[in-house]
């Protein structure tokens, strides 16, 4: 399984670390931004979570164990489960939502579009557009 571009290993590296912090960052903020509280409060509950593996134990654990429930917490400092349910389902309703408008956009202009008309007596093709402000006719002549 990846988190971003570097794969889960039992002890991140530095560079892993710092990217998986900024990418930890970055989420809070883009959470923040699009009001999502649930992803907020689940990320600041990741990082609770992993705050308290360095003190899980009370010292009683051996250091490979530690450094195992610390290396697990680590690597799930960006899931969000709930959060992302959340996302998709406000995802689908605003596709749901644009889908209608764009219905409701394309019956409207319906209403605007072109009008191909013959004049029989000089046999010029005339195409014929109503105006949404004034709603009059507007023609233009082409030969």
């Amino acid at each position: 399984m990846k988190t971003g571009i570097f794969k889960k290993s039992k002890t991140p590296s530095l560079r892993e670390k710092v990217y998986q912090y900024e990418l930890f960052l970055h989420k809070i903020n883009s959470f923040i931004i699009s009001c999502n509280h649930e992803g907020v409060r689940e990320l600041v509950e990741n990082a609770d979570n992993w705050s308290y593996a360095h003190r899980v134990g009370n010292g009683e654990l051996s250091d490979r164990k530690q450094q195992q429930i610390i290396n697990n917490a680590f690597w799930k400092l960006l899931e969000t489960p709930n959060a992302d349910k959340e996302t998709k389902a406000r995802q689908e309703a605003w596709e749901k939502m644009s889908k209608e408008k764009h219905k409701a956009f394309m019956k409207k202009i319906s209403i605007i579009t072109p009008i191909r008309l013959r004049n029989a007596a000089n046999n010029h093709k005339y195409s014929m557009t109503k105006n949404i402000v004034t709603g009059k006719q507007i023609g233009r002549a082409h030969v």
